[in-house]
C-alpha cells in the first residue's frame, strides 16, 4: 500500500527554490548546499538520550543545571528554526507543480539539460514543512511561458518521503472535497435557474 502511494501524483502549489548542481558537485554532491538529513529524527534522539541520562544524576544541583542547558539550547533551535523559516520563505517561490513523492515537474524560466542534478528546497503547502533532497532532471521542454521541467527525486530521506506522502493524500483528498463540492453548487444554481424560469413562465 505505501508503495503505490508514493506514485499518487497531484497539481499543488509548493515553495521551491532551486539551484543547478555544477558536473563536480553532482559526482561528488559535496556542496555548501545543506545536505537532506533527518534532522527531527536526530533532534528526537538526542532528546531521548538526555531524558535517559538526567535521572542517573546524584546531584540535584547538576541535574537542575543540565535540564537548564537543555531548556536553553532548545530555545537556540527554535529561534533558528524561525530565523531559517524567514529567510526561506524570502527565497522560495511559490510555483504550481505537479508532484509525487518520487518526483515532480514544474515550468521554469531556464532551459536545464536532461541528467543535470538540481539541489531542492521545498516547502509545502500550507503546512509549511521543509524539505531538502535533489532532483535528476529527466527532460525540459520548450513550452509557452518557459520550459517544462521533470524530475525525480535522489537521496529522499525516508522522514521527508513520508512528509511528503502524507502531504500529498491529505491535499488529494482536499482537492476531491473542492470538486465535489463545486459539483454540487452548480447542480444547486442549474436547479434554483430552472425554478426561476418556470416561476416567471405565465400560467395557461
Amino acid at each position: 500500500m505505501s508503495e503505490r502511494r508514493r506514485f499518487f501524483r497531484i497539481n499543488d502549489k509548493v515553495g521551491v527554490a532551486y539551484r543547478v548542481l555544477t558536473d563536480e558537485e553532482a559526482r561528488t554532491r559535496q556542496e555548501h548546499d545543506p545536505q537532506p538529513v533527518d534532522t527531527l529524527s536526530l533532534l528526537s534522539r538526542y532528546e531521548n538520550a538526555i531524558d535517559q541520562l538526567l535521572p542517573q544524576l546524584s546531584s540535584p544541583v547538576m541535574t537542575e543545571l543540565f535540564t537548564t542547558l537543555n531548556n536553553k539550547i532548545n530555545c537556540v533551535i527554535a529561534q533558528l528554526e524561525l530565523d531559517s523559516r524567514l529567510v526561506r520563505d524570502v527565497a522560495h517561490r511559490v510555483r504550481e507543480v505537479n508532484i509525487s513523492a518520487c518526483g515532480m515537474a514544474f515550468i521554469t524560466e531556464e532551459l536545464i539539460a536532461a541528467g543535470k542534478v538540481l539541489s531542492l528546497d521545498l516547502i509545502l503547502r500550507p503546512e509549511g514543512n521543509h524539505i531538502v533532497t535533489y532532483g535528476k532532471v529527466l527532460d525540459c521542454e520548450a513550452i509557452d511561458g518557459g520550459f517544462y521541467l521533470r524530475t525525480n527525486f535522489v537521496a529522499l530521506s525516508p522522514h521527508d518521503q513520508e512528509v511528503l506522502i502524507q502531504h500529498i493524500v491529505k491535499r488529494q483528498g482536499s482537492q476531491l472535497r473542492e470538486h465535489r463540492l463545486m459539483i454540487e453548487f452548480e447542480e444547486q444554481s442549474e436547479l434554483q435557474t430552472a425554478l426561476a424560469v418556470g416561476m416567471d413562465k405565465p400560467s395557461k
